[in-house]
């Protein structure tokens, strides 16, 4: 519904980084993507050169475990209810 709402539900997500799953927001993301085999193509935005090195040291590192997903998931209940 709003832009602040989106980043304040996106800020939740860094636990995930806070639990070692991942070395940032944007890393779990891409990851996130790849966790998923019917998933065919990630889109992936980026500025600089670091953010495509970002992006591809991420894909290199592969999916999320299933320890992260789980995580993940135990986050995202925690969004049940909230407008969207």
């Amino acid at each position: 519904m709003s832009y602040d709402a989106d980043i304040d539900r996106a800020r939740r997500l860094t636990a995930l980084v806070n639990d070692g799953f991942a070395g940032s927001l944007t890393e779990a993301a891409t990851r996130f993507a790849l966790s998923h085999p019917a998933m065919g193509t990630i889109l992936v935005g980026m500025a600089t050169p670091q953010q495509f090195e970002d992006a591809l040291a991420a894909v290199e590192k592969g999916p999320l475990s299933q320890a992260a997903l789980d995580r993940l998931s135990e986050l995202r209940q925690a969004f049940s209810g909230e407008p969207r």
